[in-house]
């Protein structure tokens, strides 16, 4: 048996029964069709049952190791030794039907706890070789344990240098931000002043025509946060004429004040802000261990592993005929999506560092590229198509509001160039992070909407941020905290501790129940 014991003991009864009946029968025709289709759906029941075995054992598996369980367990052809060899008796898989759980505070020998209760049903199916199949639901729960203690939590500094981070903000640039257009940039925040414009070389706005001194209107970059750079040299050369300021001494843009809290002096209306230094972001090295990382665990054992992608000819899924990429997921070559058609990037699990998608080429996005919950990683470029659309969609996700998903979503480029990304797209989408880790981005779009962020890691000529609507039209980012929950805005002004009673060490592993409720469907 190729796939653990506990299948091999579920089969191995069944499969001897089946052999020893089949070789001892003496009845008539009828008798033995009868007998065998017995026998063949008994073993169909017994391979959906060892399924939900399996699956069982490795969500009890991954929830002792750290509290995250696997949505489903892949279709597997399942081995039996038969006359001295093995042989294929069937296939088995199973899935997530439901999850539920429960939290609740209570004392454990005099300490606070707070107690996690899961309960989980699954679904398993067993397919024999003659096409007979068998469809098992059963149900268990499981228990843990969590001490609750007093945490600080130390808002806004910098993270590990070798965990995946990058700095919050709508717009943000490690090299400058260039800005082209008549019509407007806009920035949006929930609260009205985290949406920043963010570069460490400075920010530039010219006219896409005319005479930049002919412009009067006060807020054709108009933001609900700050522009922010390092302060000396950078943060002049940003004020002057031939960058955000004009010839005819107008302001050309727009952002609220941030009033006086603490040691923080506060900041007027419609101004450059001095941050005290650089924005951290991630340096090549760093971003290289990331890719290490992504790249392993999509080429792991129960990775797919796939050739170049195409949606023309991606298999589409039996029953609602989606064309999805699982993950974990290795494409070795090009991510195509062709006009009028959709790929859906598909989380296999509550654990992040498993829902990795990675492209060893370039991404061309001419339809609709849907991010249910992964990280897409690819090793090339990104060009999209004027009505592509790359979002992040709940319909399908096992994450069941667009909170988790944004939250849980990323779009990574690790290329190397001031076109790392080219967004040409008019589409107005929730695309959450979008990163191009080593280098640039280029906006070309006309009157398109981001709700999300945008960052440019890159430096010199291979990085930035260039944002040139078509025929000189408006660009708007929608900034949502939710895309920024791996990012720190590492600004000293604005650190902060936060005092929070939260869930600290496992007391108690998880623990589950046998499966009871076991019902057949099929």
């Amino acid at each position: 048996m190729s796939r653990g014991s506990s299948t091999a003991l579920a089969l191995s009864f069944v499969l001897g029964f089946s052999v020893l009946g089949l070789g001892v029968l003496s009845v008539t025709a009828g008798q033995q069709t009868n007998a065998a289709k017995a026998t063949d759906k008994f073993q169909s029941d017994a391979l959906a049952e060892s399924a939900n075995q399996i699956y069982f054992d490795q969500i009890r598996r991954m929830m002792i190791s750290d509290l995250s369980y696997p949505f489903r367990l892949n279709k597997q052809q399942v081995l039996m030794p038969i006359n001295g060899r093995d042989s294929v008796v069937g296939d088995q898989s199973a899935t997530l039907v439901s999850h539920r759980e429960v939290q609740t505070d209570m004392k454990v020998s005099g300490r606070d706890v707070r107690r996690y209760t899961h309960t989980f049903t699954v679904e398993g199916t067993g397919i024999t070789n003659r096409g007979t199949e068998s469809v098992i639901r059963a149900t268990f729960t499981g228990t843990y344990d969590r001490e609750i203690v007093a945490r600080q939590t130390i808002v806004q500094t910098a993270p590990p240098p070798e965990s995946f981070h990058f700095p919050a903000g709508a717009i943000v640039s490690n090299d400058r931000i260039q800005i082209t257009t008549n019509q407007g940039l806009r920035t949006y925040s929930p609260n009205g002043r985290d949406a920043h414009v963010i570069a460490n070389e400075g920010i530039k706005w010219d006219p896409s025509s005319g005479s930049k001194n002919s412009f009067e209107n006060p807020n054709i970059l108009d933001i609900q946060g700050n522009y922010l750079v390092p302060q000396g040299g950078v943060w002049q050369r940003t004020q002057e004429a031939g960058w955000l300021g004009n010839p005819n001494g107008k302001k050309n843009y727009r952002s609220p004040a941030i009033p006086k809290s603490g040691n923080f002096a506060g900041v007027a209306a419609d101004t450059v802000v001095a941050m005290p230094g650089a924005i951290d972001f991630a340096n090549e090295a760093t971003v290289a261990k990331w890719a290490t990382n992504w790249k392993a665990r999509a080429t792991a054992t129960d990775g797919n592993k796939l050739g170049p992608v195409d949606s023309a000819t991606h298999p589409q899924r039996q029953g609602d005929q989606w064309r999805i990429i699982q993950s974990p997921a290795y494409v070795d070559g090009d991510l195509l999506v062709r006009q009028g058609q959709q790929i859906r990037l598909m989380p296999n699990s509550t654990n992040p560092k498993d829902n990795v998608v990675y492209v060893r080429g370039n991404v061309q996005n001419l339809g609709q590229l849907l991010n249910l919950g992964v990280t897409l990683v690819f090793e090339g470029k990104y060009t999209d198509g004027a009505g592509a659309e790359y979002k992040v969609d709940t319909q399908g996700s096992p994450f069941q509001t667009r909170e988790m998903v944004l939250m849980r979503s990323n779009f990574i480029s690790l290329n190397k160039s001031a076109n790392a990304i080219t967004w040409t797209t008019s589409s107005s989408t929730t695309s959450g992070l979008i990163y191009a880790a080593n280098g640039g981005i280029k906006v070309e779009s006309s009157n398109a909407e981001i709700t999300g962020m945008i960052l440019a890691g890159g430096k010199g000529q291979t990085g930035g941020i260039n944002i040139a609507p078509g025929g000189g039209a408006s660009f708007v980012v929608k900034y949502d905290p939710y895309a920024a929950t791996g990012g720190n805005l590492n600004l000293d002004a604005l650190t902060k501790i936060n005092t929070e009673m939260v869930p600290g060490n496992v007391t108690r592993p998880f623990t589950p129940t046998k499966m009871f409720n076991w019902v057949h469907r099929k």
